[in-house]
């Protein structure tokens, strides 16, 4: 079973209506690694609609979070903003200033959820900012404040660490703006009195946006006024004593349930580490979309169970990957025939195909497609050509010679990908093992430096050319067979067309490369080294 189906079984006893929450705070840009929470939370969504429940997601935006420093992408004029609400300081402009149109806050929040969209989220976005300008925290705040002893004992004996003496269920803000280092001093509904770092002394409404819940009161806080039943979130959040341990026991008090966990690995860059805003270890969601299809996003995570970690490979890594996604598209009607057609089949092999099947379903952006198929270009072979093809027009040539493309009318599909090849290609992603250049002119030493036995192979090359099918598998079989007649070992073989197309002792699969190239780009370099030798 899909571990989505999974979580959805496990949320039917609770039964058939829920609400499942999501929230990141837009402190920096918005990576890939968040959008494992999402999007985890969209796949659980779907696996609950298809087993009959009423499910909906929620993006909670954390705008009324402060701002915790100054990151290495600001300019150093925002430490004047440090503790104020992400939803209430201006944007970054290009050189990190405080001078951008809008709020940080949407500033970020605006590209993470266009790529939302894109890749096929349906959720409704709350933000908590505005949630507690519309006073919807008051309720539970007031409880909070009232009951400030049990919550103290809570958050202590479940975490194991020591709140300070002068801490209290509200953080408000001071005469600056800002909630760093601001104390209260006295609680009565439904003002709570304080004193800032400043010495200014002041009072704040908890039915006003005037300060904030701290995070372990907060969670809950929102989960009992949205009525979450379940939210996936990372791993530091479900550690023991951590805040979903506390949380747990805060909404006993607010007279809720807490909702089912469903604890998510980080996702590392590879080589890097964690990503992190803060750190500057990200891949933007709208980078990884400009270079890849938003399907294969969604790939990545519901191919993967949560709990376990992603290193997340931006080189060849994401063309393996990419070139899976491609063949699992591929297959999808021959594994679709084979469940319905054998009647015998081994458990094992059933649940491989029924766990593929579900990896397609919850990678389409439009749930429920099931016209949906691959490209029937590898993204490995797709490189290639965009590579060696100097526009669109001979990419779907050469793509028509090998793979039956209709070139003049190429699919949707095949068009978005290679818009997108192009962008990988022109950028730092691309690995630097996958990048080829065919040279333009014969390197006359090389070809001085020719043994007789590689200049018969050559010559042996050339002279079945005529007859050469635009295939790997006839090429492949044109290389080995010219090899063989000229009994030459197969890597000087392949050294010698390695260096005679691309002038470097190795490169991607030959066949390949070759196919991509077509017939008449494989024999003017064959032409030019025999005349060049006489």
């Amino acid at each position: 079973m899909h571990w989505a189906d999974f979580a959805a079984s496990r949320l039917a006893q609770r039964g058939d209506t829920h609400t499942i929450a999501t929230g990141i705070t837009p402190s920096g840009h918005i990576h890939v690694g968040n959008m494992r929470e999402v999007l985890t939370g969209d796949i659980l969504r779907r696996a609950c609609s298809d087993a009959g429940m009423n499910a909906e997601l929620v993006y909670i935006a954390d705008t009324a979070d402060p701002l915790r420093k100054v990151y290495g992408f600001l300019d150093d004029s925002y430490s004047q903003y440090i503790g104020h609400p992400l939803g209430d300081i201006p944007a970054p402009d290009e050189k990190g200033r405080p001078d951008g149109d809008g709020t940080y806050a949407g500033y970020f929040l605006t590209p993470f959820l266009e790529a939302l969209e894109e890749t096929g989220v349906e959720c409704r976005v709350v933000d908590n900012y505005q949630s507690y300008k519309n006073g919807e925290f008051a309720e539970n705040a007031r409880k909070l404040c009232d009951a400030a002893g049990q919550v103290r004992e809570i958050i202590e004996r479940v975490s194991s660490r020591e709140l300070s003496d002068n801490w209290f269920p509200y953080n408000p803000r001071g005469s600056d703006g800002s909630m760093d280092g601001v104390v209260v001093t006295n609680w009565q509904w439904p003002y709570v009195h304080w004193v800032d770092l400043h010495g200014v002394e002041g009072k704040t409404d908890l039915r006003t946006a005037g300060g904030k819940l701290p995070w372990r009161l907060d969670w809950p806080a929102r989960w009992q006024q949205i009525g979450v039943t379940c939210e996936p979130f990372g791993k530091d959040h479900a550690a023991a004593g951590g805040s979903y341990d506390t949380g747990k026991e805060i909404t006993n008090l607010l007279g809720y349930e807490a909702p089912m966990s469903l604890a998510y690995e980080w996702i590392s860059l590879k080589g890097q580490g964690a990503m992190s805003s803060s750190k500057g270890i990200t891949l933007s969601a709208r980078q990884l979309l400009d270079i890849v299809p938003p399907e294969m996003m969604r790939y990545l995570i519901a191919r993967t169970k949560p709990k376990r970690a992603i290193d997340f490979d931006t080189g060849e890594g994401l063309i393996s990957m990419a070139d899976e996604f491609e063949r699992l598209g591929n297959s999808i009607p021959s594994l679709l025939d084979k469940l319905q057609s054998e009647e015998t089949m081994k458990k094992r092999k059933q649940n491989q195909i029924e766990d593929a099947l579900a990896f397609w379903k919850y990678s389409q952006v439009i749930a429920g497609d099931s016209a949906a198929s691959g490209s029937g270009i590898s993204f490995s072979h797709l490189s290639l050509v965009a590579q060696v093809k100097q526009d669109d027009d001979e990419v779907w040539k050469s793509l028509s010679q090998t793979h039956g493309i209709d070139e003049k009318q190429p699919s949707v599909v095949l068009q978005g990908r290679l818009w997108r090849m192009k962008n990988w290609l022109a950028g730092e992603l691309f690995p630097d093992s996958s990048r080829v250049s065919i040279q333009e002119e014969i390197n006359t030493e090389w070809v001085n430096s020719l043994s007789e036995e590689q200049i018969s192979y050559l010559q042996k090359l050339s002279e079945s050319t005529t007859t050469l099918e635009n295939t790997e598998s006839a090429i492949n079989q044109w290389i080995r067979n010219a090899a063989q007649d000229c009994e030459i070992e197969m890597k000087v073989a392949f050294n010698t067309l390695y260096n005679l197309y691309l002038g470097k002792d190795k490169g991607p699969r030959l066949a390949a490369l070759l196919s991509a190239l077509g017939n008449e780009q494989i024999i003017a370099p064959l032409t030019s080294t025999l005349n060049l030798l006489g």
